[in-house]
C-alpha cells in the first residue's frame, strides 16, 4: 500500500476511550467493511491504551477481520487508531468487536 498523504484517526476521539467488556473478553478486532474502491480503503489499525504503551499497526484489507489486540484484561480503557491514505482513497469503512 502506498501512503502518500497519511491520516491517523482515533476512535471514539483523541481524548475519549472505550472499555473492554466481558462480552468479548481478551480480544479486540476490527473488520474492514470496504470493497477496495475509492470509498473503501485498506487501512492499518492499532490499539492505543489509555494507561500508555505504543501501537503495533496491523494491516486490514477490504472484507477482512483482524485482531488488533489479544489478551486484553476486562475493564481496560483504549482507543482504536486507524491509519489510511486519503491521497489514494476518499474514505474507509470499518466495524469493531470488543
Amino acid at each position: 500500500m502506498r501512503l502518500d498523504h497519511v491520516v491517523t484517526i482515533a476512535y471514539p476521539s483523541p481524548t475519549g476511550s472505550y472499555v473492554s467488556t466481558s462480552q468479548c473478553p481478551r480480544n479486540i478486532s476490527v473488520k474492514n467493511t470496504g470493497t477496495g474502491d475509492r470509498y473503501g480503503a485498506p487501512f492499518y489499525a492499532c490499539i492505543n491504551y489509555v494507561s500508555g504503551g505504543g501501537c503495533t499497526w496491523t494491516k486490514v484489507n477490504p472484507g477482512q477481520w483482524a485482531y488488533i489486540a489479544t489478551g486484553v484484561p476486562y475493564g481496560t480503557r483504549f482507543r482504536i487508531q486507524i491509519l489510511w491514505d486519503p491521497g489514494m482513497y476518499y474514505s474507509f469503512k470499518a466495524v469493531g468487536d470488543f
